[in-house]
């Protein structure tokens, strides 16, 4: 059954910029998420390995551990926690074979509106 709204959904952003990371979180939150942020795939792969989210949102490039790299390891070191995966990015990264291996839900072209998300989030959970 999909929820009607996104109250309680835990979800993890990760992005190295920080204002737009600042954005997404406080939007989330407006919405009833229950919303963890890191700047980077090392500080957010520490996030996943102590506690459980319902969605990951991650950049693709980031300085200190790229969003793929850090799927990667979700997928590799961390099989049992399975948050759906959205990927932003303002480049063409990530490839149909990435999407499947990684098990990737949606990618989100950057720049993205704060309505797109919540319509993709809506969708995914």
């Amino acid at each position: 059954m999909r929820r009607s709204s996104l109250q309680g959904v835990r979800i993890l952003v990760v992005d190295d910029e920080e204002m737009l990371r600042e954005v997404v979180v406080e939007l989330l939150q407006q919405k009833g998420c229950v919303v963890s942020e890191a700047p980077s795939g090392n500080k957010a792969f520490e996030k996943l390995k102590a506690e459980d989210f319902d969605v990951l949102l991650t950049d693709v490039r980031m300085p200190d551990g790229d969003g793929l790299r850090l799927i990667q390891r979700l997928c590799d070191e961390l099989p049992h926690r399975r948050p759906q995966i959205l990927v932003c990015s303002g480049f063409s990264d990530v490839t149909t074979e990435m999407v499947r291996d990684l098990r990737i839900a949606r990618i989100l072209q950057k720049p993205f509106t704060m309505t797109e998300l919540v319509d993709i989030l809506m969708k995914l959970i």
